[in-house]
């Protein structure tokens, strides 16, 4: 039986300037869904405008107009391999961070890792290296600190899971530069395609870590985990993440 379900992505949810961020739109997809499921965006998500989810079994197509934007599939729940970091560690590691993102102009207002958004309106999550890492190899995990604000939730007690998914999309993007070679040009990228469970939504001003590691890169699209961990190191979500890296990102930058 097919379902049709209509929602929007409030402007406020940017990522680039004139489209939804890709972690926080594939969350409101799986919060309509229900479960753990795989998001793929096909096109950039519109903002304050209407969508379409047309709900097909165990999956379904978003719509804006006649262009598809996104599809969802349900999936068996998911795992990584990635380990706990505790919310101290995450912070230091947030403070590298930031100041990685301030050398960068790419997507300055993003929702989730823009440094011109406000406490209180964007995550304002940067995700950098924890301090004393002893990881060897190129490939090393960032970590971001995220003390949820009361406005992230319906019910006034735990998070949305959009904003959930939210949380978990910049700091995978940010693991992808995450090398440790500084004379290398940074990549921007674009998420693709977010495989998510979440096992328990955080509480409002719950301790939280999100901890990501780039896995490998194939042609333009470069593979990532993420996880987010609660205020006892518990396991609150895993995903994996497909970035898109793009070879010119004018088309997506204000008009």
């Amino acid at each position: 039986m097919t379902q049709l379900i209509e929602f929007q992505i409030d402007a406020r949810f940017n990522g680039p300037p004139n489209s939804g961020n890709g972690g926080y739109v594939a969350g409101k997809i799986a919060e309509i869904v229900g479960g753990p499921c795989e998001v793929t965006l096909r096109k950039p998500p519109p903002l304050d405008k209407t969508l379409i989810l047309r709900r097909i079994d165990e999956g379904g197509e978003v719509l804006s107009d006649d262009t598809l934007i996104a599809t969802v599939t349900s999936s068996p729940p998911f795992e990584n391999n990635l380990e706990a970091i505790d919310y101290d560690c995450a912070t230091a590691a947030a403070v590298e961070g930031l100041e990685r993102r301030l050398l960068s102009d790419v997507f300055t207002t993003c929702f989730v890792c823009g440094p011109d958004r406000n406490a209180g309106d964007g995550l304002r999550l940067f995700a950098g290296m924890p301090p004393g890492s002893q990881i060897d190899g190129d490939l090393k995990p960032v970590a971001a600190a995220w003390r949820p604000f009361a406005n992230l939730s319906s019910n006034g007690q735990t998070i949305d899971e959009a904003h959930i998914w939210a949380a978990m999309d910049c700091p995978s993007a940010a693991a992808i530069n995450n090398t440790g070679d500084e004379t290398k040009e940074p990549i921007a990228c674009l998420l693709g395609r977010f495989k998510n469970t979440v096992y328990r939504a955080p509480k409002v001003d719950e301790h939280c870590a999100v901890v990501a590691q780039m896995d490998y890169q194939e042609g333009r699209k470069i593979f990532c985990n993420v996880s987010l961990f609660g205020a006892q190191g518990d396991l609150l979500a895993a995903g994996r993440t497909t970035w898109i890296a793009l070879e010119d990102i004018s088309a997506f930058e204000a008009n």
